[in-house]
This record gives C-alpha cells, sequence and structure tokens, in this order.
C-alpha cells in the first residue's frame, strides 16, 4: 500500500509541474531564506524552475529570498530542509536540473506523504488506492521497489509442500 500510494502521489505531483498546474498554497508568514552569496546565485539562476514548481520566491535583501507560497500537495513541507537538499548539489551543479533534482525530490516527498506500510485502512480506502493503481502504467514505486507481485498458485502449493 505504502509504494502503490508513493507511486500515484508522485504521477500526481509531474502531471501538475509537466502542466503548469501546480496549485499553490499561501504561507501565513513569509519564509525568509539567508544564503551566502555563491548560494544566492545559484538560486538567483533556478528562480524560474522553482517557480514552476509551484514556489512563490523572490529576492529579499541582500543574500536573502522570501518564500510566500508553496504547492499545496506540499503543505505541510520543511521549506528549510528542501532548500537545504538543493543547496547541498551547488558545487556539483550550476543548475538546477528539472530531470534529476526535481524527480528525486518528487519521489522523496511522494514517500514522505504516502500512506505507511502498516497502516490499517478501511475497505473503501483500499478499493480507492486499488483504482487509482489500475490506471498507473508503472508498477513500481519512484524509488523502483515493486507495488505488486504475481504469485502463481504452484509457488503457493510448494510453500506448503503440497508439491515439490
Amino acid at each position: 500500500q505504502h509504494a502503490g500510494h508513493e507511486r500515484v502521489l508522485f504521477d500526481k505531483l509531474m502531471a501538475q509541474y509537466e502542466k503548469s498546474e501546480v496549485v499553490t498554497q499561501p504561507l501565513l508568514v513569509p519564509y525568509v531564506i539567508t544564503v551566502n552569496p555563491m548560494e544566492f546565485n545559484y538560486l538567483e539562476n533556478n528562480l524560474e524552475l522553482l517557480r514552476r514548481m509551484g514556489f512563490d520566491i523572490d529576492e529579499f535583501g541582500r543574500n536573502e529570498f522570501r518564500v510566500t507560497s508553496v504547492p499545496i500537495c506540499l503543505h505541510n513541507i520543511n521549506i528549510q530542509e528542501f532548500f537545504e537538499e538543493i543547496l547541498s548539489n551547488i558545487n556539483n551543479k550550476l543548475k538546477i536540473s528539472s530531470a534529476d533534482v526535481l524527480r528525486d525530490f518528487f519521489a522523496s516527498t511522494a514517500c514522505k506523504h504516502a500512506i505507511k506500510a502498516y497502516d490499517k485502512l478501511s475497505e473503501s480506502k483500499i478499493d480507492y488506492l486499488l483504482s487509482l493503481l489500475q490506471n498507473t502504467p508503472i508498477l513500481l514505486c519512484p524509488h523502483g521497489r515493486p507495488i505488486v507481485l504475481k504469485i502463481t498458485e504452484k509457488e503457493v502449493e510448494k510453500w506448503f509442500k503440497r508439491i515439490v
């Protein structure tokens, strides 16, 4: 259930981003990020990508940025951790790669927000999750773990020593 829900959330985040339909949630209090000059240039060069992701972010004085809204699907995001993760790659990249950083971020976010493996679900929630997965062409979570496994009757019989 975790891997399946993770796939559904990941696909939804990617689809919204690709269609530029990311719905944003204004922050009650803007979040101010203070960075060093190299980080400032890095973020400044990537403002458009961050905005496409659903972050309302602008320069806010010397070596600072102000975030006034976040993607609604990430309403409880830890903004500090998000930007620390992006800035941790600053020595390796001069530009945020939407193919790498964005995908990794969406995969990580989907994982954190997905139903947990041992959460008890009602029958209706199980049915709903299964209905969402019927439209999913990839039966792996974004990290590559399988969502479903096919077990044959013969395999089950072997487990119970019904056949050799």
